[in-house]
């Protein structure tokens, strides 16, 4: 996967809420220290508009929004910086891949925004 790679996991597992259900991302790198296990950063998304709003839950979050059609995504949605995954090992994430569907990329004046 390449950095920006916008993809669809299918039932994705690892929900803060506990929550499994088809979630879109960000790919956003991998980490490169030398002990193992091996990190992947993701930045998930959200349709759920209301809690950016003024007075919302999350107002103050470091958000990017997307229009519908643009880089894969289907609906408006909400890129939530403050959401970084960054607990999920490579070697989880690689064995998910048929759970996996690249569906665009952020270009790259987008990337830099980020």
């Amino acid at each position: 996967m390449q950095l920006g790679s916008v993809f669809i996991w299918k039932n994705f597992p690892h929900g803060k809420d506990g929550t499994i259900k088809d979630r879109y991302f960000v790919y956003v790198g991998e980490s490169h220290f030398p002990v193992n296990p091996v990190h992947i950063f993701l930045i998930t998304t959200t349709t759920r508009k209301m809690y950016y709003a003024t007075g919302g839950s999350r107002e103050k979050h470091n958000i990017y929004k997307f229009k519908a059609g643009s880089f894969g995504f289907v609906e408006d949605c909400i890129l939530d910086i403050d959401f970084l995954q960054s607990n999920i090992k490579k070697s989880a994430f690689d064995s998910c891949q048929n759970e996996i569907k690249e569906v665009g990329k952020l270009p790259e004046k987008e990337l830099k925004e980020i």
